[in-house]
């Protein structure tokens, strides 16, 4: 096959492996995952192949590690972290998705009471972030995810890292969520005017999702104001059409969306 019917190749395997993760049918995910690996490695021919191949190799890496760790299938989702961090030892956004993975395992041990394991965990997972901050500083989820690390952890330099992520997102998916653990650090420090502020300003793009509206509420409740509060609740359950929200995304692992949107229209390229 010519190189773009093999990314279109890889691409439709990757997509099956997609809805078959998400279904619990691990075996066909598996299948399809495999293949989509040994056409990759038909596109790099004898050696490393050319810069495009390897780029694509590289977000492919990102796209099925996020998809296990969004499942929480960890011990997959480390083994492809591990083989593309052996091939590109410096991308970013491979560090990040282990970090996601870490992340993740902090979460889960915290969740059964295992604090000191939860906490290597978290530092881990910081020091990840930091890794691939070091060689992509513009890199929006780096500085997003090493905020909430940082957030959890009470650490003011937190908010530093949302600004950070904000600057630098690409997408309204990240500056909702950079909006939302800005308005979560101001509410914390009980600053709620300016909390509000960063709620409207995550619900204004992301009109359609739940948690700009229940964040908001609270605070207008904190705020004295309850029949506004009230509002917000009627108008999300009064809305025709509801979004997924990016929320939940990002505490299933961040599973990175841009990046499949990416490879697919990399798939559909010449």
């Amino acid at each position: 096959m010519t190189a773009d019917r093999q990314r279109a190749a890889a691409m439709l395997h990757t997509d099956l492996a997609y809805v078959y993760v998400l279904a619990r049918a691990n075996r066909d995910a598996s299948l399809h995952i495999g293949a989509a690996r040994r056409i990759i490695g038909l596109m790099k021919g004898s050696g490393r192949g050319d810069d495009r191949t390897q780029l694509f190799e590289r977000r492919w890496f990102v796209v099925v590690a996020g998809l296990y760790t969004a499942v929480g299938r960890l011990d997959q989702a480390e083994l492809f972290v591990r083989d593309g961090l052996s091939a590109y030892p410096r991308d970013a956004m491979l560090h990040v998705a282990r970090g996601c993975i870490r992340e993740m395992d902090a979460t889960l041990a915290a969740r059964v009471g295992q604090v000191p394991r939860s906490g290597r965990w978290f530092e881990s997972a910081a020091a990840d972030y930091r890794r691939a901050l070091d060689y992509d500083n513009t890199l929006a989820a780096a500085h997003l995810h090493l905020g909430w690390v940082r957030f959890g952890a009470r650490d003011d330099r937190s908010v530093h890292d949302f600004e950070s992520a904000l600057e630098h997102a690409t997408d309204d998916s990240t500056r909702y969520l950079a909006h939302l653990f800005m308005g979560a650090f101001a509410e914390r420090q009980k600053r709620f005017e300016d909390a509000r502020r960063e709620y409207e300003m995550a619900l204004a793009l992301g009109p359609l999702y739940q948690t700009g509206f229940i964040a908001l509420g609270r605070v207008e409740e904190a705020l004295g104001h309850s029949a506004r509060a009230r509002e917000l609740a009627q108008q999300y359950a009064a809305l025709g059409e509801k979004h997924e929200d990016p929320w939940w995304d990002y505490h299933l692992g961040g599973f990175d969306q841009s990046t499949l949107r990416w490879l697919r229209g990399e798939a559909r390229s010449q």
